[in-house]
């Protein structure tokens, strides 16, 4: 396979901001600050798809002619925040645009929602051809839709996304990999990582849409993913029907409240391997130690997306730590590393680490 270095971002998120010009309604990627103020630049097209470049320069046409000011800061009054656009393989698009309220009626919303609507559907952002388009008006930072429900201004309600053979329906708020093609390698990677057999069961661990539990089932006996997103549970449950698979089940919860459940689901099993994918800032140490405090489990794939981030660096403690009175059950030992590199033309890179029991 050929490596996709350039246009591989499927998903990209946006801020407004002021651009190098000073104008304050500049959509892109924020670039750093100038006189305390974080400036905004155009998206990369070597990195970003350009249906994601296309769409940016459409909402930024838009909010330049809306008389609704930009909200580059909550407690300054403004309205229009960030939008989020990922897109397919086949090239379908989803964009949504987040607003902040402040003093805005429920009318004056609805009559912008009705004004977008027109301009990506009728107007010059048709040349988007969006299969979806969402709206979400929020007081908070990054709210999931339960907190400030995304609503749908027209289009298909999920973008369907093929990964290894899979479909897998994504919604707006819906976690994959960036790079897809790098995304179906490192998977690969993973499941050889943790010589998996027909007697394995997979732990699932931050298991979003349910990516890993999904690929992973023609290999082992079963998977329980656990994540603390309810919504992402939602569509982890909604991907396995897409796909008929009866073999995974999902859980809404942290891992350390959670594991136990997980472990009845996969009795009698005793040969369990935890793939924990986290965010860039790891796991709570807590979890670890409910994974070594379970003799079931012999081998566990951390996957980091941010390696050196301190904790990163204390979770692996946890895990190869000796026994001690705030470290109980057998520690794992350090077996393997491999870097993936999933961000092309950064510095950045997903590592895959093996642990697997010393003693």
């Amino acid at each position: 396979m050929q490596p996709v270095i350039h246009q591989y971002r499927n998903k990209d998120t946006f801020m407004v901001r002021n651009g190098v010009d000073g104008n304050p309604k500049t959509v892109g990627w924020i670039s750093g600050k100038t006189s305390g103020q974080y400036v905004c630049i155009p998206p990369p097209a070597d990195m970003s798809a350009p249906l994601h470049v296309k769409f940016a320069k459409a909402f930024q046409d838009y909010i330049r002619l809306s008389p609704l000011p930009a909200c580059h800061n909550f407690s300054e009054g403004g309205n229009w925040t960030q939008v989020h656009v990922r897109s397919n393989q086949k090239g379908e698009c989803m964009a949504l645009i987040k607003i902040h309220p402040q003093q805005l009626t429920q009318i004056e919303i609805e009559h912008e929602c009705t004004q977008i609507k027109d301009y990506f559907q009728n107007g010059p952002g048709s040349t988007c051809t969006l299969s979806s388009l969402y709206f979400q008006s929020s007081p908070y930072t990054n709210a999931s839709g339960k907190l400030a429900p995304y609503q749908l201004l027209f289009g298909e309600k999920y973008l369907i996304e093929n990964i290894s053979g899979r479909n897998f329906a994504l919604s707006p708020s819906s976690f994959i990999q960036c790079n897809i093609k790098v995304a179906e390698i490192m998977y690969e990677k993973i499941f050889q990582a943790a010589n998996l057999s027909p007697e394995t069961s997979i732990l699932d661990l931050g298991c979003g849409i349910g990516t890993i539990s999904i690929l992973g089932t023609p290999f082992v006996r079963g998977t329980v993913g656990i994540d603390m997103s309810e919504e992402a549970i939602e569509d982890a449950k909604s991907n396995a029907i897409l796909n008929n698979i009866h073999s995974a089940s999902f859980i809404a919860g942290t891992i350390e409240s959670k594991l136990k459940v997980a472990l009845k689901c996969l009795q009698p099993s005793s040969d369990i391997v935890a793939i924990l994918n986290p965010g860039r800032c790891g796991v709570e140490v807590s979890a670890l130690k409910a994974l070594r405090e379970t003799p079931q489990i012999r081998t566990v794939i951390y996957v980091a997306c941010q390696p050196d981030h301190e904790w990163v660096i204390r979770n692996v403690l946890a895990l190869i730590k000796p026994e001690s009175k705030r470290l109980l059950g057998t520690p794992f030992k350090f077996m393997s590393v491999m870097p993936i590199d999933m961000f092309p033309c950064t510095t950045h890179s997903e590592i895959i680490m093996k642990f697997s029991r010393s003693g």
